[in-house]
């Protein structure tokens, strides 16, 4: 019978919390222990210290996306370095107009736009009572005859041929 690696798994929490938190699946977890998926279910059942480390590194990764998320969707600043180029004239001893060229490095801040398909994210899970995503069913607005005086029209205009006429449609 093999030996039960359950002593080096409790040795590795803070290992397990760390890759669970990076977004690592639990059979990748397990790989990373050197135990198999189910070896690592029975561990789970039988000391606890495992389940609420997986639960706080999964918790850690899915604040750190809610938090990308909420930033996607409000907008938000970005500050960068930019170099950028001055020109300096000046005159010589001779008096000749010259220009000395010189790189500096300046800060900007760039706004980044909120993101329409973030918020719409965001509020259709977070606000599900006042939200929901709803699509518009084209077909069951249009009645038969609705579509029927609808091609009518069209075909007095020339867009779509009267019977007996060539099946060819100009765009």
């Amino acid at each position: 019978m093999a030996k039960s690696k359950l002593n080096d798994v409790l040795k590795r929490l803070e290992d397990i919390e760390t890759w669970a938190s990076m977004g690592l699946s639990e059979s990748q977890i397990a790989y990373n222990l050197g135990i198999s998926r189910s070896s690592l279910e029975n561990y789970k059942k039988q000391n606890l210290d495992i389940v609420n480390s997986l639960k706080r590194g999964k918790s850690r990764a899915s604040f750190k996306v809610e938090n990308a998320l909420y930033k996607k969707a409000t907008g938000y600043v970005v500050k960068e370095t930019v170099p950028c180029k001055v020109k300096e004239n000046y005159y010589d001893d001779n008096g000749n107009k010259c220009m000395k060229e010189n790189i500096v490095v300046v800060e900007t801040e760039k706004e980044v736009p909120a993101d329409v398909q973030a918020i719409k994210f965001w509020l259709i899970n977070k606000e599900k009572g006042k939200w929901k995503d709803q699509r518009l069913n084209y077909g069951a607005l249009l009645s038969p005859s609705t579509v029927t005086a609808f091609l009518y029209k069209l075909s007095v205009c020339g867009l779509v041929p009267r019977r007996g006429q060539s099946r060819l449609l100009f765009i």
